[in-house]
């Protein structure tokens, strides 16, 4: 299972706004697909998540989002 957590700033030490669970099957590749879409509409809320990080059942950090 990955966690995809909707972060305030970017990069692992910023604080999560929201969290959502991703089957263990799915690839890497849909798990960041999945990422930027939550992200995307998450961005519509006022002071919503401005950065996205993916994280696997064990806690080890897999990818973050870089600032466009």
């Amino acid at each position: 299972m990955y966690k995809i957590e909707l972060t305030r700033g970017q990069g692992w030490n910023a604080p999560v706004i929201e969290m959502h669970s991703v089957i263990a099957s799915t690839h890497m590749a849909e798990v960041e697909r999945m990422a930027e879409r939550l992200l995307a509409e998450a961005r519509r809320k006022p002071r919503g998540p401005d950065g996205y990080r993916i994280v696997d059942s064990a806690g080890r950090h897999l990818k973050a989002n870089t600032p466009r």
